[in-house]
């Protein structure tokens, strides 16, 4: 493992938990299970500026808007700290004005790798640390015999085939070979492949030339007869369920595929100049330009028509979609959405509420789309199709203090501060979140979505599912669990002994093949924190704002702050195309 990354990781960790701990002083005592501020109501509290390390990387030094006086009533050994369950040590908190050292007799480390899965309905696949894919369900015969060592991504067609890429830069395909084969007599000759990219049923490569190759259903969707001659100096590919879009290195974009589908872009070709970034719903594409404008084109009733809102499409954040819209995050909080009425396209009935909001969730419906918008209060705003999550009205009084929210294909799940779950949609089963079941609900620290399921990873270590291949959980009892990862029908589960769990549908569940595999894998890609302080004693902080001329002075007992989550790793997912260019 690397130093250097560990150090790195180490160093948020810390901040984080600094900042959860100096800052939870200001205010009335109180028991949180995030990292927000239990007291923020007082306006002369100092916040945190800042954070920086020491020369030698164990110790954090926090910078803060106004000075504590003297050391605050603050020492080591009032509080106690654990990571994943084990009690670490802080050897000295130092206060110097408005700067705070957090000392660690250790430094804190993190996993430096961890196994990812690349699955859908049919195919189910972990793509090891080392770069081994482990193969198992229905069409794991037709892996069997490959070379799939030194693989670095793994892409999947809706046909149930799929391709790895290699660090050498060729490529190894297998799956169900079906009317259009898995392509390896065309990846046999690849070498140089940079990128690959798959729609619902091909395949294309882009080699470190430029140039593209593709595999799979031939026409229309993989055919590239008729945009062969410009399909040169390409860096990317993007696409969706039946298209394809290539970016070259010079701004332009090149399109194939069917033509409702975004295949045809020759009504917007002049626009496609200068672009940075493409997005896709299921069928249609909006590339985003250098002058932060967006083109998009194919099906309008998929978004691909921006023309209604194209002044309002300036100072973007982020782009999401669903199956048949889009929504703009802007740099202020406010969101633009075209495509789909039905879908979320059209979110004028909700539109002054979407002020302030920080993260977009859509829903993962082929079908019927739609918007769960976080905000940063807490509070959550959806629209879109009612029957898939667009309507939260059952549980709008449940819906504050959220830190996370997640879908599957018909349905959202909100995860709360106080580790409560809120559910709408229809893809949540038959679970009545108020009703008798709701005290399995309590304690969550996290939450994740298969196609048509939930699970949560509890507090103790117990995992609550519900949904199609969700709910199977709740009869095993399961205990000691670190980590969960959804894997499109179905879950697994790792205990702290690195023991395996599965659960879902019969393709997913039965691991007995590869058990011993991905017993010897890290599936945990988050650091939980629990901190609190010592129950005999009391703190008193003691602050100054000379802006304001005011000394302030605050006391806590019974105090702490548990289950904060911290990635430890930026960009786990479930597919490996392109990362997202920021804006």
């Amino acid at each position: 493992m690397l130093k250097s990354a560990q150090r790195s990781l180490a160093l948020l960790l810390v901040a984080a938990l600094a900042l959860a701990l100096l800052v939870a002083g200001c205010g009335n005592s109180s028991s949180h299970s995030d990292q927000r501020d239990p007291g923020g109501d007082d306006p002369t509290c100092p916040t945190l500026q800042a954070a920086s390390t020491n020369e030698s990387g164990d110790a954090v030094i926090l910078t803060y808007s106004a000075p504590f006086d003297g050391e605050t009533g603050f020492a080591a050994e009032h509080f106690s700290l654990a990571v994943n369950g084990h009690n670490e040590t802080i050897t000295a908190i130092t206060v110097d004005g408005n700067t705070v050292e957090l000392a660690l007799a250790a430094e804190i480390i993190v996993p430096s790798a961890h196994a990812v899965s690349i699955s859908n309905f049919a195919m189910n696949n972990v793509l090891t640390p080392e770069g081994e894919v482990i193969v198992w369900g229905e069409h794991s015969a037709s892996a069997a015999g490959l070379d799939l060592s030194n693989v670095q991504s793994v892409h999947l067609t809706l046909a149930s085939t799929a391709s790895a890429l290699k660090h050498d830069g060729t490529v190894v395909t297998w799956g169900d070979a079906g009317p259009y084969g898995t392509g390896s007599s065309v990846t046999d000759q690849l070498t140089g492949v940079k990128q690959i990219c798959s729609s619902g049923d091909s395949f294309v490569a882009v080699m470190h030339d430029g140039s593209v190759a593709t595999w799979g259903l031939e026409y229309p969707v993989g055919n590239i007869n008729s945009v062969a001659h410009l399909l040169t100096d390409v860096e990317y590919v993007f696409s969706n369920r039946m298209a394809f879009a290539a970016l070259k290195k010079d701004g332009s974009v090149v399109t194939w595929g069917i033509q409702d589908f975004g295949g045809d872009s020759s009504g917007v070709a002049d626009q496609l100049t200068q672009v940075v970034h493409i997005y896709s719903s299921g069928r249609a594409f909006a590339a985003l330009k250098a002058d932060g404008s967006v083109v998009a084109w194919g099906d309008s009733n998929s978004g691909g028509d921006s023309s209604t809102v194209a002044d309002q499409l300036t100072d973007l954040s982020h782009i999401y979609s669903n199956s048949h819209a889009f929504a703009a995050l802007k740099n202020d909080g406010s969101v633009v959405t075209w495509g789909g009425k039905y879908d979320g396209g059209d979110s004028s009935a909700v539109q002054s509420e979407l002020t302030e909001v920080v993260e977009i969730c859509p829903t993962r419906s082929l079908v019927e789309g739609a918007f769960a918008a976080l905000k940063a209060d807490g509070s959550v705003v959806t629209w879109g199709c009612a029957d898939t999550g667009g309507d939260s009205s059952t549980v709008a009084g449940q819906l504050t203090d959220v830190v996370q929210i997640c879908s599957n294909y018909f349905a959202f799940a909100a995860l709360k501060a106080d580790g409560s779950v809120a559910i709408w949609g229809d893809g949540g089963g038959d679970i009545d979140i108020g009703g008798g079941e709701a005290d399995q609900f309590t304690n969550v620290r996290q939450l994740y979505p298969t196609d048509s399921g939930f699970a949560g990873l509890k507090a103790d270590g117990s995992v609550v599912g519900w949904g199609v291949g969700g709910s199977a959980v709740n009869t095993m009892n399961l205990s000691g669990i670190v980590s969960v990862v959804e894997v499109a029908s179905g879950f697994l589960a790792q205990r702290a002994d690195g023991s395996i769990a599965a659960w879902g549908d019969e393709y997913f569940a039965d691991i007995s093949a590869v058990q011993a595999q991905l017993e010897e894998l890290n599936f945990n890609p988050t650091v939980i924190v629990d901190i609190s302080l010592s129950p005999e004693d009391t703190i008193t902080v003691s602050y100054i704002d000379p802006d304001q001329g005011v000394d302030g002075e605050a006391s806590f007992a019974n105090w702490a702050v548990t289950n904060i989550v911290i990635p430890a790793y930026a960009g786990m997912m479930k597919t490996t195309n392109p990362p997202q260019s920021p804006l």
